[in-house]
C-alpha cells in the first residue's frame, strides 16, 4: 500500500529538486568560466584577460568586403591567393 514510503510523493519529489539544483550549480559554474575565459567573439577583440589579438589577414579583407570597400571578385580572389602560394620550407642550418 505504501509504495513510496511513509510519505508518499513527497520523497521523490525532493530528490528530483535536490538534483535540479546542483544541475542548475554546475551549469551556472561552467557558464561563470567560460564567459571569463572566452574571446568576445569580434575581430581583433579582447577576451576577458589578456591583450587582444591582431586581426588574421582574412578578417582584415572580411571587414573591408562587408564595408564595400573592396569588390566580391577581389575579394574572393585574395582569400584564395595564400591557400594557393608555396610556403617556404625550413631554412638550413649552417655548417
Amino acid at each position: 500500500m505504501f509504495f513510496d514510503g511513509p510519505q508518499g510523493g513527497w520523497s521523490r519529489a525532493l530528490g528530483f529538486g535536490s538534483i535540479l539544483f546542483w544541475v542548475f550549480v554546475a551549469v551556472a559554474i561552467i557558464a561563470i568560466v567560460r564567459l571569463f575565459t572566452r574571446d568576445l567573439g569580434f575581430a581583433g577583440g579582447p577576451g576577458l584577460f589578456g591583450p587582444p589579438r591582431p586581426a588574421t589577414p582574412e578578417q582584415i579583407l572580411a571587414e573591408r568586403f562587408a564595408r564595400g570597400e573592396i569588390h566580391p571578385d577581389e575579394f574572393y580572389e585574395r582569400v584564395a591567393l595564400p591557400a594557393e602560394a608555396p610556403r617556404p620550407g625550413p631554412t638550413p642550418m649552417p655548417g
